[in-house]
């Protein structure tokens, strides 16, 4: 995997989530969360233009992020399902593209951060991380999953 840092310039990104708090052990719950934002979506008429996890705090084993589903124009809310615009801009940000099973990206995480340790001009910033699904499940065969891992960085 190549690692670096790179400026790059986020759109606002209009999206349908639903805000999570779980543990380790339940991160593959999320995979009936994008189906079920999915679904909604489709079902109310929207435009599905990509997908992502938005992460808040990380504290030991307990994870707090948004399963984001970007669309075309907000839909109203329904239950858990909340809608936002998760803003733009150009921010630098250390990033790499992970290509495999799902199942690979906490080692890919993992990789990355201890990549990014070891580059002392820099120090991540507090801007929220993302892991952005460039290929969904539907479309290809695990092994050739493709997912952008992003830490925003401030520094240099």
């Amino acid at each position: 995997m190549k690692h670096e840092i790179v400026t790059r310039k986020f759109e606002d990104t209009p999206v349908m989530y639903v805000p999570m708090t779980i543990t380790w052990p339940q991160l593959g719950e999320i995979t009936a969360v994008f189906d079920s934002l999915a679904k909604y979506v489709m079902q109310n008429g929207g435009e599905i233009t990509g997908s992502f996890l938005l992460y808040g705090k990380v504290t030991g084993d307990v994870l707090n992020f948004d399963c984001c589903m970007a669309v075309s124009s907000l839909l109203p809310e329904s239950g858990d399902i909340k809608a936002k615009v998760v803003p733009g801009g150009g921010i630098k940000v250390a990033h790499v593209l992970y290509k495999g099973p799902y199942s690979g990206l906490s080692t890919a995480w993992s990789d990355l951060m201890g990549w990014l340790n070891t580059q002392k001009d820099y120090v991540i910033a507090d801007e929220p991380m993302r892991e952005i699904y460039l290929n969904e499940s539907m479309d290809a065969p695990e092994s050739e999953y493709v997912t952008e891992l992003v830490v925003p960085v401030r520094g240099a």
